[in-house]
């Protein structure tokens, strides 16, 4: 419960700095995973371990906790497994081969990696 309101805090002094700075947070994007390590499955089904905290924005919202969080392009969950990583990343690649796949007739070294290149520079925002 300490840590709950020690983050709250924190919080808050991050949104008031933001606006003496005149830095615009979008707070709307704010988002809580919380990390679970070592969690067993006898206490996932224990009804005294599923407190559910929340935090406040400056404007209100309820920040709740969020099945998995991106970050600069990784997918982050609460059980810092990689899974939901490697399968995001498999999925796109096997979109990209298939694109260039269907696209090009020539299969050469030089044109599959031309077109590879291409595809990728293109999906980067």
């Amino acid at each position: 419960e300490e840590d709950v309101s020690s983050l709250q805090i924190d919080l808050d002094k991050i949104i008031t700095w933001s606006i003496e700075n005149n830095m615009d947070l979008h707070e709307d994007k704010f988002e809580v995973l919380n990390y679970k390590i070592y969690s067993s499955k006898l206490l996932k089904e224990l009804p005294f371990t599923c407190n559910l905290h929340s935090y406040k924005t400056s404007k209100g919202k309820d920040l709740l906790p969020s099945a998995n969080v991106r970050d600069l392009g990784v997918v982050l969950t609460p059980d810092c497994q990689w899974t939901t990583q490697i399968t995001t990343m498999a999925e796109n690649a096997k979109k990209m081969a298939s694109w260039v796949l269907g696209t090009f007739k020539n299969r050469s070294k030089v044109i599959m990696t031309i077109a590879f290149f291409q595809k990728s520079q293109q999906a980067r925002p």
